[in-house]
């Protein structure tokens, strides 16, 4: 039996997941906090990784915001937590990655095709908007 290797950024993201995702009501649900942190030392110390974290958090948003069940509006939600304490610990270097977090956001607010609104994903990626883009606006003026 071969096990197939695997990256360590995308080891440590999917750690950061919880095992059950539909179990718990989404304004409950968070990323391993634990899991996070270990991600975002691996993330601060590695700086050109953090496109490749971030490419992985926009891969498993995309998946999971074409879901229309709860299991991908919990997996939603979970990655914008991630990205939320991702954007906060590595502030200095969010040039490298703030592209693949605004399409992340995008994709989280874009995902009412057909289906009422989710406030508790709206709020999450509004939260996590305001970081970005002050920063955004920052480095370009």
């Amino acid at each position: 039996m071969s096990l197939i290797p695997v990256a360590n950024h995308r080891a440590l993201l999917q750690d950061a997941y919880p095992k059950v995702l539909t179990v718990t009501p989404i304004a409950e649900l968070h990323a391993d906090s634990n899991a996070v942190s270990k991600v975002c030392f691996y993330a601060v110390g590695r700086p050109k990784k953090l496109p490749k974290v971030a490419a992985v958090l926009l891969e498993r948003c995309d998946k999971d915001s074409r879901s229309s069940g709860a299991k991908g509006r919990a997996g939603l939600a979970v990655t914008l937590d991630i990205c939320n304490k991702l954007v906060s610990e590595c502030r200095s270097e969010l040039s490298c990655f703030a592209e693949q977090i605004l399409k992340v956001v995008e994709l989280a607010l874009g995902r009412q095709n057909g289906v009422e609104r989710d406030t508790e994903i709206e709020g999450r990626a509004a939260a996590l908007v305001s970081p970005v883009l002050g920063s955004e606006e920052r480095r370009v003026g």
